[in-house]
């Protein structure tokens, strides 16, 4: 995997000219009045950072955001074509993350016990004018909301995290004040600059560019004052807005039309594609076409398909105040169905299960389920992730075989040869690069946003379309999900999206995708080396900063976003490998939590969708449940392979079947040896 150059300074960027309707701020003329200020100032060696004239203000803020045209931030770069440049990248966007890290820092250390949710350190969701002035708070987020830490590599730094996301394109203020204490029991002071806009005084002269700041300055202190915060004891405020998360997935349902799914009417036994199969399903091929929003290969631009973005019908950023998305072309697509081999179908056809795969996977891992489901009386039907497929052409159900051929379907791994398969340098090897290979493109973080929602777009149109089906009868009104791994990942926000599908498996999940990935004991060390390569080293600031540009440009197709959404929508039963029976790890794919990261991995996703733990068989058939299973044994492929324990892959099978069987009634715990907290 590559990467691009990252974010060295661009989390700290502001062009400071774009604060006012000025564009000639004198830099130097404002560190020479900010001296002479100083000079008339108490001296103090511990104090808040904020120092706009070198670049330094707390993040996320709406100061980058200033002089936009178009809603977006408008951070200054050298190249703003250059969408390799995670800077560039994050000037897409109409506001800031909703899970990422909010960060000050300060001249010397702090102390950990000197930082107090809701007493040294407060944070208001408020409203705003057009200008970005605060005019009123809503409400102040507390230790149920926001965990407070010091990042070990930076004692400096103070780090705002969010326990839950903050909502979408909403303003919010933060004031830190003087009770905030150093390594050696010291309070801040202010900084110079943060003396002048918090200042009555109007700034002229050499810091008139100041002045909008001021007033911005003086707006965050009133409405801090008016919660009880002495202006005095504030050393810095600012605020920062979130970005929108759901106008665009919203515009993508609501284009998502019925496409007919063709399946060649020739049934073949799944014991006949695989002998270790039972033969319970029948299993076919088809093909179904889906509007590509995402850029596909030309002969022109043989990797546009790792280049591009989606844009919307104006040609514009995807915002909300530009949520229409424009379809670059149509994509004919592989669909693998399986069906009941014995047994006559209910008078309302089948029900059937969308399944969807996992990184680096693609459809045929659905035939590890078909059988089990067959014998619960269900239908499966498959799909390939973008930039998902199978590679091999010489596999009876790749795209271009003879059954599969006159259907005119693409395998949308598109054949691309950018890396060699073996040792994962750059460079083609002349063999076509792997399954998934380039999904979470880390050299173009808005392809990869984009990839999340074009899968979510794959599966709306799918569902969609399941009326079409005529090879068997099937019930297109019971529909149920499953999704294991980047298949739960994206299966998150389409069951947001989408309330006709009823219960929803979701086999280790993860939320916070930017810290989950760098975490991963599988792609963590592939994607750490990638950045130390390129001068961001794990533990470095450049690193941290990477990260959350990474998290904030991947936001609005992150599930933590969606969770709390699609969990009020439908029956969830979440399972996670939390190891520990013989010796057994926890997933070593998706992490069950980051310690850093409290939005990161399985564990946030069961917390935010508020799901209960299942330690015994739960529900009588009657009503929905809900709830989450945590398996001590097996590994994060056990839900399709017995390899890591057979045990538990019979038992994860069985559930997923019971409870898309029941329709989100029952969750059903047959083998207690395998369950954590059931033994």
């Amino acid at each position: 995997m590559t990467t691009q150059k990252t974010l060295i300074s661009a989390l700290m960027v502001i062009a400071l000219s774009a604060c006012s309707d000025s564009s000639d701020y004198d830099f130097d003329a404002s560190r020479e009045a900010a001296e002479e200020a100083a000079a008339q100032l108490p001296s103090s060696t511990f104090e808040a950072q904020f120092d706009p004239a070198n670049q330094v203000i707390p993040f996320p803020n709406n100061l980058l955001l200033a002089g936009s045209e178009d809603g977006t931030l408008n951070i200054g770069v050298d190249d703003a074509n250059n969408y390799a440049d995670p800077q560039v990248a994050l000037n897409a966007l109409d506001g800031f993350s909703t899970t990422a890290p909010i960060t000050a820092t300060f001249s010397q250390a702090l102390d950990a016990e000197s930082l107090i949710i809701g007493e040294t350190v407060r944070v208001f969701e408020v409203t705003t004018t057009a200008e970005g002035a605060t005019t009123g708070i809503v409400g102040e987020l507390g230790a149920a909301d926001l965990a407070l830490a010091i990042p070990a590599e930076n004692p400096q730094t103070l780090a705002i995290l969010p326990l839950r996301p903050l909502k979408e394109s909403t303003s919010y203020l933060v004031v830190l004040t003087n009770s905030i204490n150093n390594t050696e029991g010291s309070v801040p002071d202010k900084s110079v600059s943060y003396h002048l806009v918090s200042g009555d005084t109007e700034l002229t002269g050499a810091t008139a560019a100041l002045e909008p700041v001021r007033l911005l300055t003086s707006s965050f202190e009133a409405v801090a004052s008016a919660a009880g915060v002495a202006e005095a004891n504030i050393v810095l405020s600012w605020a920062f807005t979130t970005q929108s998360i759901t106008p665009v997935m919203d515009a993508l349902a609501a284009k998502a039309e019925a496409s007919a799914i063709t399946i060649i009417p020739t049934a073949t036994p799944s014991s006949t594609l695989n002998p270790a199969l039972t033969g319970d399903a029948n299993v076919y091929v088809g093909a179904i076409t889906v509007p590509y929003y995402q850029t596909a290969p030309t002969t022109e631009d043989p990797n546009a398909a790792i280049n591009g973005f989606m844009i919307a019908e104006n040609g514009g950023f995807l915002t909300r105040f530009n949520p229409s998305p424009a379809a670059q072309s149509n994509q004919t697509i592989p669909v693998l169905f399986s069906a009941p081999a014995a047994g006559e179908a209910p008078a309302s056809g089948w029900p059937v299960v969308i399944f969807q795969h996992g990184i680096t996977q693609e459809r045929s891992n659905m035939l590890a389920l078909a059988d089990g489901m067959a014998r619960a009386g269900l239908a499966v039907i498959a799909i390939d992730m973008p930039m998902h497929g199978i590679v091999d052409t010489s596999n009876p159900l790749n795209a271009a075989n003879p059954l599969l051929a006159p259907l005119g379907a693409t395998e949308r791994t598109f054949g691309l040869d950018l890396q060699d398969n073996s040792t994962m340098a750059a460079g083609p090897d002349g063999t076509p690069d792997t399954s998934g290979t380039h999904f979470y493109n880390l050299g173009n973080l808005l392809n990869a946003r984009d990839n999340l929602r074009q899968a979510v777009s794959d599966l709306l149109v799918l569902r969609n379309s399941l009326s079409s089906i005529d090879v068997v009868p099937i019930n297109s009104a019971q529909v149920g999900f499953v999704g294991h791994s980047l298949g739960g990942i994206v299966g998150t926000p389409f069951l947001a999206l989408d309330t006709v599908v009823g219960p929803a498996s979701l086999a280790m999940p993860g939320g916070g995708i930017a810290q989950m990935l760098a975490n991963s004991a599988s792609f963590g060390p592939v994607i750490n080396a990638g950045l130390e390569s390129q001068g961001a080293a794990p533990g470095s600031d450049e690193y941290a900063r990477f990260l959350t540009a990474a998290q904030t440009v991947v936001d609005s197709g992150d599930p933590i976003n969606f969770a709390v959404t699609a969990a009020a929508a439908h029956p969830i039963h979440l399972m996670e490998v939390v190891g520990g029976s013989g010796g057994s790890l926890p997933d070593q794919v998706i992490p069950n939590a980051v310690a850093t990261a409290p939005l990161s991995g399985t564990e946030p996703m069961i917390r935010v969708m508020a799901l209960p733990p299942v330690v015994e068989t739960t529900g009588t058939g009657a009503a929905p449940v809900s709830g989450a299973v945590r398996f001590v044994a097996g590994g994060h492929a056990s839900l399709l392979s017995p390899t890591d324990d057979a045990l538990t892959t019979v038992e994860m099978q069985t559930q997923v079947a019971t409870f898309m069987a029941s329709q989100g009634t029952q969750i059903p715990i047959t083998n207690p040896s395998v369950i954590a907290g059931a033994q």
